[in-house]
């Protein structure tokens, strides 16, 4: 058995580690850069042209089909922030994956 002691301080240093692994790279790279970023684009659609289920973004058309991306859910949190805000910047489409993938996640768990 490990002690008190000891087991806090195991503790203490996994979540400082897993606190430095999350916030290491936090601000580090720009919008246009990092993967999630590219969402960015499908939240100015709708911004533009108030399409709020299926957003015209031109990358995203094959045979005149839209190819949906993701779920809309990200992109509803993304534009809420934006609208409350009044732009659109890096943290606040991070902010609405975030809170898409606790939201998944949260149903997923939830009995059927």
């Amino acid at each position: 058995m490990i002690g008190t002691g000891r087991r806090r301080l195991l503790l203490g240093a996994l979540a400082l580690w897993a606190a430095l692994t999350i916030f290491s790279r936090l601000g580090g790279a720009p919008v246009y850069i990092i993967n999630e970023g590219r969402e960015g684009v499908y939240v100015r659609a709708m911004l533009d042209t108030g399409d709020w289920i299926l957003p015209s973004v031109p990358n995203h058309v094959e045979c005149g089909e839209t190819i949906p991306d993701k779920p809309p859910l990200f992109h509803w949190i993304a534009v809420a922030a934006t609208g409350v805000r009044g732009a659109l910047a890096s943290g606040r489409v991070l902010a609405g994956s975030e809170l898409s993938r606790r939201f998944d996640e949260w149903t997923l768990r939830s009995p059927s």
